[in-house]
């Protein structure tokens, strides 16, 4: 993802992003996010925030950022537990067996 303060470069993670008048802010819920720009790259672990105030100023952590300040919202919904049953085994049915459709003149079993 490009801004203008900077690139994220996500590594399988749930994080949120925002760019604000102190500039891109990024904090990390699970997983590693690695925020790159001119100035160089800096990566964000499980409950860190990172800030990067401009294009030519380095990424950093934010002190204290071990726990996240963001709670997750809507955009990282709980899932329900899981729940699992037996496979289902299709029965089977005894429907009466259809026959053939034939042309008029052809009788099975007779050579032409």
């Amino acid at each position: 993802m490009d801004t203008t303060a900077g690139t994220i470069g996500i590594r399988g993670t749930e994080y949120a992003s925002t760019m604000g008048p102190d500039g891109l802010s990024v904090t990390t819920y699970v997983g590693l996010v690695e925020v790159c720009n001119t100035a160089g790259c800096a990566q964000v672990g499980p409950g860190q925030t990172l800030l990067v105030p401009d294009a030519n100023t380095r990424p950093r952590l934010l002190p204290g950022s071990g726990q996240s300040r963001i709670a997750p919202t809507d955009a990282l919904p709980q899932l329900p537990p899981a729940q699992i049953t037996a496979p289902v085994v299709p029965q089977e049915t005894h429907a009466p067996q259809q026959q053939p459709i034939q042309s008029p003149g052809y009788s099975p079993g007779k050579m032409y």
